[in-house]
């Protein structure tokens, strides 16, 4: 049987419609509830479960919204959790001066002081153990400097400013104290040398040192000065009075003697 040309182009384009929506799946048929308020539920579908509706327009996929990591939280790797630990600042809000801090020179220290960025021949490096009276006698200058009791910042610029303008046109100074150590023994845990690294008192160091011994006498306590000076200390008394725990300096030693009943 011959089909007409219109019967044939009908077909054709049924055809096509046909596999077109056959190729294009049904992920985008949606189904309108007429009764949203009494949805339907399919026989598989579970109760209480309702229809998708039809969107108006076609819309971008949400984006997913990520809450902000609490910064108690932290994991390896994770460094944009990692709390900020800011520098504390120091008197007129100089953060680089509060970083020496923690490193007051004191008598006895040995330090090393150097002059830099002066037209030759320049000047040698200074260097010198912190006398008793705390005080350094340095190049060109007719006074002696204070050094016990300040960081080595704030010699920098006391010195600066001794020297500049009067000497040099421009001066960089520059301070550094060699590690400094104070001394544990007697009837102590762990009798050793230990680093001095900014304030500490005479039972602090003792439990630096792991703490009094089975055989310590904790009433006699011997706190040897680096210039000579001994002081005898006693537990009981200290921590009836915290006043009498007695700072302990860089070269300083403590001795906790020996109970003998």
């Amino acid at each position: 049987m011959k089909l007409s040309k219109n019967l044939k182009r009908t077909l054709s384009c049924s055809l096509w419609l046909l596999a077109s929506f056959l190729l294009g799946g049904c992920e985008h048929l949606y189904y309108a509830d007429p009764n949203p308020e009494k949805p339907y539920a399919f026989p598989s579908q579970p109760a209480g479960a309702s229809m998708a509706a039809a969107p108006s327009t076609p819309s971008a996929p949400a984006l997913t919204t990520v809450s902000p990591v609490s910064s108690s939280y932290y994991a390896p790797g994770n460094i944009a959790a990692m709390p900020a630990t800011p520098l504390p600042e120091a008197k007129g809000g100089n953060p680089v001066a509060n970083a020496g801090n923690a490193s007051i020179l004191q008598k006895g220290d040995m330090v090393t002081i150097s002059f830099t960025d002066i037209p030759p021949p320049g000047m040698p490096e200074f260097r010198q153990r912190i006398p008793d009276d705390g005080k350094l006698s340095l190049p060109l200058l007719d006074t002696s400097v204070q050094a016990a009791g300040k960081t080595g910042y704030q010699l920098e610029q006391e010195l600066k400013g001794l020297y500049v303008p009067r000497y040099f046109v421009r001066l960089t100074v520059s301070v550094k104290s060699d590690e400094r150590w104070y001394y544990v023994g007697g009837e102590v845990r762990t009798a050793n040398r230990y680093p001095f690294s900014g304030e500490i008192t005479v039972l602090r160091a003792i439990d630096t040192a792991g703490g009094f011994g089975d055989f310590a006498n904790r009433k006699k306590i011997e706190l040897r000065r680096a210039n000579g000076q001994v002081h005898m200390l006693n537990q009981n008394d200290v921590l009836k009075n915290p006043q009498k725990d007695l700072p302990v300096y860089p070269n300083d030693q403590i001795i906790v003697h020996k109970r003998f009943f």
